[in-house]
């Protein structure tokens, strides 16, 4: 929900909302606490927000002009761990860790990193025999942390 928060989604968060009051009623009757009710809601948000969230995932992924990573690691303080947390993902010792431990090294030593990937990138376009001029976007996937490097 995090994330739909920072990325404007009132329709997903009024969704995620509304699933979480549905569930929270079953509860402030514990006596009458079902699993059955509390699986069939969910099961029913899920297939009725189907179609939704398919084509959020799908503009996510296909949409260039979706920058929501971009605008998190371009305009964060990345001393600052918190920023990990806007991604609306789970957050847990190795990704802390991972950004502090980059966090430590120079500039230089973070270039080059960054270079293993662009290099093993454009290498392996070299290796396919695949033109990489005809490449107009890239889909850059890394695991939270390594900021630094992207």
């Amino acid at each position: 929900m995090i994330r739909n928060v920072y990325m404007g989604r009132l329709e997903e968060v009024v969704l995620q909302m509304e699933l979480f009051t549905q569930i929270y009623n079953y509860f402030e009757d514990v006596e009458q606490l079902e699993y059955d009710n509390v699986y069939e809601t969910v099961y029913s948000y899920e297939k009725d927000n189907t179609e939704i969230f398919t084509d959020l995932m799908i503009e996510d992924r296909i949409n260039p002009d979706n920058k929501f990573a971009v605008d998190i690691v371009m305009n964060s303080d990345l001393n600052d761990l918190r920023y990990l947390y806007k991604y609306g993902e789970h957050v847990g010792f190795n990704e802390l860790k991972m950004a502090e431990f980059l966090n430590s090294l120079s500039q230089e030593e973070i270039d080059r990193l960054a270079k293993v990937y662009t290099e093993g990138y454009r290498i392996g376009f070299i290796n396919t025999g695949k033109d990489i001029s005809k490449k107009g976007t890239v889909d850059i996937r890394y695991s939270l942390g390594f900021e630094r490097i992207i």
